[in-house]
C-alpha cells in the first residue's frame, strides 16, 4: 500500500493536536511565551545533541538563521507543519519536540 505525504503530514497534525490537548489540560496554567520558550530550549538541545549549529539547521529547513535563534528563544509560536519538517530534519518524533514539557516538575510531585 502506498501511503503519500497527505497522510503523513494528517498523522503528525493530529498528533501535535493530541498533544496540545494533553498540555492544556496538564499545564493550563502555562502561558504561551512560557510554552514557545520552553519548546525552543526542547529544540536547541535536539539540535545540539546532533552537533548542528542555528546555521546548519537553518539551511537544512531552508529558513534564515534568524528564525532559528527566535524560534530556540521562544519568541516565535511555529506552525504544526514546521515543527513537522522540524522533526523529520532533526530524525525525532514530533512528540519529542514536546517531551520536556510532559515532566511534571520536582515541586509538583507528591512526596508519600
Amino acid at each position: 500500500m502506498k501511503i503519500g505525504l497527505g497522510t503523513i503530514v494528517t498523522k503528525y497534525v493530529y498528533h501535535v493536536f493530541v498533544i496540545t490537548l494533553h498540555f492544556t489540560v496538564q499545564f493550563s496554567s502555562m502561558d504561551k511565551s512560557e510554552f514557545q520558550k520552553k519548546l525552543g530550549k526542547q529544540i536547541a538541545l535536539l539540535r545540539k545533541e546532533r552537533n548542528l549549529s542555528q546555521v546548519d539547521l537553518a539551511d537544512l529547513l531552508d529558513k534564515e538563521k534568524q528564525n532559528i535563534n527566535r524560534l530556540e528563544n521562544g519568541g516565535t509560536n511555529p506552525t504544526s507543519y514546521f515543527l513537522y519538517q522540524l522533526a523529520q530534519k532533526l530524525n525525532v518524533p514530533i512528540a519529542s519536540l514536546f517531551e520536556h514539557l510532559m515532566k511534571e516538575p520536582e515541586s509538583k510531585k507528591k512526596i508519600k
